[in-house]
C-alpha cells in the first residue's frame, strides 16, 4: 500500500478518536444535568415527588 493512503487512514482514525474523547465528557455532563433537573425540579404542593426508592422526600 501507498504510504499516503496509510497515513490518511491513520489520521482519519485519530481524528475520530479525538472527537470521541471530547464528546463523551460533554454528553455525560448533559445527561447528569438532565437527570438532576428531573429529580430536583419536581414539586407537588411544596413537596418533592420521590422518583427513586432511595431519594429523600
Amino acid at each position: 500500500m501507498d504510504d499516503t493512503v496509510v497515513y490518511q487512514a491513520v489520521a482519519a482514525r485519530r481524528m475520530q478518536w479525538d472527537a470521541l474523547l471530547w464528546q463523551v465528557p460533554a454528553l455525560s455532563l448533559t445527561a447528569q444535568a438532565f437527570l438532576f433537573t428531573i429529580t430536583l425540579g419536581l414539586e407537588v404542593a411544596g413537596t418533592r415527588v420521590p422518583l427513586l426508592p432511595f431519594s429523600p422526600s
